[in-house]
């Protein structure tokens, strides 16, 4: 069934706004005095549509908008609320014999509506020069529907919260008398009800991942099966642990036995633990079914840090070179620090060398390390990570630093000090033993 989403021209829009000024308090509202209330009515106010044999959608049904006990009635509009997800507009006429049949009038409308109430109907006319009111009981107009799923649905006639086109309020339902006067009125609802065709078999699917964790940027096969053997189109869903809202991951036919596998890249993921579930509608034979959920833990990417320690053989007061980098190369805006750290070959505490030297935009850091002390040393670099990588630790470097100058070097006197003294003081005895053999010889 072909749906009618029919929108006023711009002839249609200025009558409607014409309309409603009117309606608005622009023109003075003067209710004639003992004028009993006419009627506004949805008729049949309830009705039952299709039948429990027969598969949705129902054929077209009508219902009309009705008015009774009116006097002088110069132009209508009504809106209509309906549930669209139960019912489907079709179409909206003046029907034969309607009230203003054979006289000169203006249709308004009809043009569907949304607005935060749900969605309604517009829909009105008017009648034209000299044309004398109608008085009595009629028809407004009718309105046609399609049932498109189980359910109840009120037909509410109702204002709305969306403001018309140069109007401060929205739309509603009301009658004009020829005096261009509003005319009081009381309003009868209605609704529908849609059966449809006899309980389908149920049907369930499942759902499953080859591991529950892994490092950002991962792949994560997410497969599973319908119960039935026949072809489909599953759901794939997922959200963030503890949040409400799903969001649609993909969409992914099964093969001829309904079985269905899914490759997830979790680049774009985030560092968090996901459920996921997968669902299907179901088909003429069979209901759809909805999975269990699964969880899937993306964590921090590994990273590794490097480094170089060179020469590796030097005196004391000599320069060591480290440098060493991060990989995979971390992307910035703003870049790491490392940390450098020493101790003696055996010892167990570390002592910090540099505590935040920061990574250049490739990834990799130079310290120029001066040894003061002899001693064998092993030296380990190490950064904390970032968002989306785990710190790291990189291997132990040694470095053995002599009192003997490397070749080519200035000589260590500080590993020489104690032969210098030696040396002054035999110097220094045998000149005293010289002095006295001298002194003797007189």
């Amino acid at each position: 069934m072909e749906q009618h989403h029919i929108l006023l021209n711009k002839r249609d829009i200025f009558l409607s706004i014409l309309v409603l000024m009117l309606f608005l308090n622009v023109f003075p509202i003067n209710v004639t005095e003992g004028q009993a209330d006419a009627q506004v009515s949805v008729e049949p106010s309830d009705q039952t549509v299709g039948q429990p044999s027969l598969p949705l959608p129902t054929p077209a049904f009508s219902i009309n908008i009705t008015v009774d006990n009116v006097v002088d009635l110069y132009a209508w509009q009504a809106v209509l609320y309906y549930n669209s997800t139960i019912l489907n507009f079709d179409s909206a006429v003046l029907p034969p014999g309607h009230v203003f049949d054979g006289k000169d009038s203006t249709q308004l409308g009809p043009t569907l509506g949304t607005d935060t109430k749900g969605q309604y109907l517009f829909f009105g006319a008017m009648l034209q020069g000299s044309s004398s009111g109608f008085n009595g009981p009629g028809t407004l107009c009718q309105i046609k529907f399609v049932g498109q799923a189980k359910g109840t649905s009120s037909l509410k006639l109702d204002v709305t919260t969306d403001p018309p086109p140069g109007g401060p309020v929205g739309f509603y339902t009301t009658l004009l008398d020829s005096n261009l006067n509003e005319i009081s009125i009381s309003i009868v609802n209605g609704q529908v009800t849609v059966v449809s065709e006899v309980q389908k078999p149920p049907s369930s699917i499942t759902i499953g991942v080859d591991h529950d964790s892994g490092p950002l940027g991962s792949n994560v096969t997410i497969s599973g099966d319908i119960n039935v053997t026949r072809s489909g189109l599953v759901t794939i869903s997922y959200r963030a642990n503890g949040s409400v809202a799903w969001s649609e991951l993909t969409r992914v036919a099964t093969d001829a036995i309904g079985h269905y596998v899914y490759s997830w890249n979790t680049t774009n993921a985030g560092i968090k633990v996901y459920e996921l579930k997968a669902s299907w509608l179901g088909d003429v034979d069979y209901e759809g079914a909805e999975s269990s959920i699964v969880t899937v833990s993306v964590s921090k990417k590994t990273s590794s840090i490097s480094l170089s320690a060179q020469p590796a053989n030097v005196t004391a007061g000599s320069r060591v070179t480290l440098k060493g980098g991060i990989t995979p190369r971390p992307l910035g805006p703003t870049y790491p620090t490392v940390k450098i750290s020493f101790r003696l070959v055996g010892g167990l505490v570390w002592t910090v060398l540099q505590d935040s030297l920061q990574i250049n935009q490739e990834g990799n850091y130079t310290f120029t390390w001066t040894t003061s002390t002899r001693g064998s040393y092993e030296l380990q670099v190490s950064w904390e990570g970032d968002p989306n990588y785990v710190g790291a630790e990189s291997s132990i470097s040694a470095v053995e630093v002599t009192g003997e100058a490397p070749p080519g070097g200035q000589p260590d006197f500080m590993a020489y000090l104690p032969y210098i003294v030696a040396a002054v003081a035999i110097v220094a005895v045998a000149g005293v033993a010289l002095y006295f053999l001298k002194f003797r010889k007189r």
